[in-house]
């Protein structure tokens, strides 16, 4: 890919996404799933970031396994998703957004190093 170039996309159906300077970042979700493994590159491009509001109000959502990688998760990422219950993040992961898990009152986060 060229350097500058952006581009925006979907993914499988539901996964929606933005390259930018070989930066991916996941965008949103338009599934129903209650288990989701975000993937860890699309393309060939790895995922680094988790933009915001990226699955705000997913009310569907109980289980979020986030690749080893992904170093960014964004501001209201994973907001008012009711029914979460669990976010496995990487070692990889330096930044969480301000109220990246507002709401989700079940929510545990799980680190594997």
């Amino acid at each position: 890919m060229t350097e500058g170039i952006y581009k925006e996309g979907i993914y499988k159906n539901v996964w929606e996404y933005s390259i930018q300077q070989e930066i991916l970042t996941i965008t949103g979700y338009t599934g129903t799933a209650s288990r989701i493994d975000i993937p860890a590159s699309i393309g060939g491009v790895a995922v680094k970031h988790i933009g915001s509001q990226a699955f705000l109000q997913k009310y569907s959502l109980m289980y979020v396994a986030i690749p080893e990688g992904v170093e960014t998760i964004g501001d209201w990422a994973f907001s008012f998703c009711n029914n979460l219950t669990s976010v496995t993040l990487p070692a990889s992961v330096t930044s969480i957004g301000g109220s990246a898990t507002d709401r989700d009152s079940q929510l545990v986060l799980t680190v594997v190093a």
